[in-house]
């Protein structure tokens, strides 16, 4: 391959092919010795430059195209202090105006906790579905254990003692995650808020760098707060992204290749599912920051 022709728009001294004329060479012959050395030295010396010019061409190329990927610095953690959770919007529309007031006294609550969520036995991991989201979720949320179940039984439990109310918030939770989950996730109720979601830490610094609503987002100054979700979430810092938020967000990973590291690509996707779910009306998405 003749380097040369690979760099059309370097600026290098362009040089000879040949080196030497045959008149020349036969000039040099004639010289003896002394004549071939000279060859020899000339002909070294394009070599030398030849390979000089080859080596900066590959360095100059690796740093041309060196991935952006690759100048950002990554890492492998989840950024834990925002994290996300996911309800079926027309369940959660449903729970909302079926058990309003969400206090204690209302018996209706009550009574949906004891048919709903006493006789609940653990669900196996076996289920085909719950195989699936184990596989897709596995980096970005915990999976359900037998010991989050038995606290919820004992907290369920505990609500229809004497001192009851005290436990009645965590009991409005476990139903109202056990209804309004979205099927895919629904298995994980007894979790309630720990079951949530987070994400790479290196996206998440990206997605703030490049989307200023993202950023606002976190930091309370665009959102939407659902007071009849308090509640539930009241106790937590809490906002709730919107479909016009959703958008911009995603918006923002469509148009910069940044987001195309394949180190966070599963981050990406399930993101990008979590904010098109919510961009379609199907899904609520909810930060809770944990700071």
């Amino acid at each position: 391959m003749n380097i040369f022709m690979a760099l059309p728009e370097c600026n290098f001294m362009k040089l000879p092919t040949n080196p030497a004329t045959h008149s020349e060479i036969d000039a040099m012959k004639k010289d003896g010795v002394a004549g071939f050395d000279k060859f020899c030295i000339i002909r070294m010396k394009i070599i030398i430059v030849q390979i000089s010019l080859f080596i900066t061409y590959i360095s100059c190329g690796q740093m041309i195209n060196k991935s952006i990927n690759e100048q950002i610095d990554y890492y492998p953690s989840n950024q834990i202090q925002f994290t996300f959770l996911v309800f079926n919007k027309v369940s959660v529309d449903s729970f909302i105006k079926t058990y309003e007031p969400l206090n204690f006294e209302n018996t209706k609550i009550n009574n949906a906790i004891q048919t709903s969520l006493t006789k609940l036995v653990f669900e196996s991991q076996a289920n085909d579905s719950i195989k699936k989201t184990l596989i897709d979720y596995k980096s970005n949320t915990q999976q359900p254990d037998t010991a989050s179940f038995e606290l919820a039984k004992k907290i369920i439990s505990a609500t229809y003692d004497k001192n009851g109310q005290e436990y009645f918030s965590g009991s409005l939770s476990y139903l109202f995650f056990y209804e309004c989950l979205p099927k895919e996730f629904k298995y994980k109720w007894h979790q309630t808020e720990l079951g949530h979601f987070e994400f790479n830490a290196t996206f998440f610094a990206l997605l703030r760098d490049k989307c200023k609503k993202f950023d606002e987002f976190l930091y309370g100054e665009r959102g939407y707060w659902d007071d009849k979700l308090k509640p539930l979430f009241g106790q937590y810092i809490f906002n709730e992204i919107t479909p016009e938020t959703a958008k911009a967000i995603k918006s923002t990973i469509e148009e910069n290749k940044e987001f195309e590291d394949n180190r966070f690509k599963k981050d990406r996707e399930n993101f990008v599912l979590f904010l098109d779910k919510t961009i379609a009306n199907e899904w609520r998405m909810i930060l809770i920051d944990w700071n």
